[in-house]
């Protein structure tokens, strides 16, 4: 005859052994340890699988960017699709953004910085330089002519966050 876990509980007397009554009641597969750990084997290799972890998270290389986004100021931004060398040296990739030279000098900012552009999913990095003529201005490098012809000229909100100088 089954007995709800109710009425169980409420035949058993205060002060005896409840885990052991429960193994019996439920089958012995079906509770745990009351620390709710199985011992043995599996115990062992979470123990394990904790000191990788733990390990990994030491090692791993740390992010060389502040977290800080520091608010530059409504900027006009354009595209631009040419593939060149940049300021830095590099060849021009996508992600690529290049500043006017007065937004460098009055932030500070060096290569490798990234730039928030407002309406963007993902940052920018900061590799090329626009030439002198141009003031409060930022150029995206796009791949193709079309997405840059598409983008226009727009009036947008930009933040920047600086690359974290090495300690040598």
């Amino acid at each position: 005859m089954r007995v709800s876990p109710t009425a169980w509980l409420m035949m058993n007397a205060p002060g005896q052994n409840l885990v052991k009554d429960q193994r019996e009641y439920l089958g012995a597969s079906r509770v745990r340890s009351p620390a709710g750990f199985k011992k043995g084997k599996a115990s062992l290799a979470c123990r394990i699988r904790f000191l990788i972890l733990l390990l990994l998270l030491l090692f791993l290389p740390q992010n060389p960017y502040t977290e800080k986004k520091e608010l530059i100021g409504i900027i006009t931004t354009t595209s631009y699709c040419l593939h060149t060398i940049t300021a830095s040296g590099g060849k021009t990739k996508p992600g690529y953004v290049a500043l006017s030279r007065d937004l460098e000098k009055k932030f500070g900012l060096e290569f490798g910085d990234l730039i928030h552009v407002e309406g963007e999913a993902e940052p920018f990095i900061f590799m090329d330089r626009m030439p002198s003529q141009w003031r409060k201005h930022v150029d995206i490098y796009r791949i193709s002519c079309k997405d840059a012809n598409e983008h226009g000229v727009k009036k947008r909100m930009l933040w920047f966050t600086k690359k974290q100088k090495e300690e040598k």
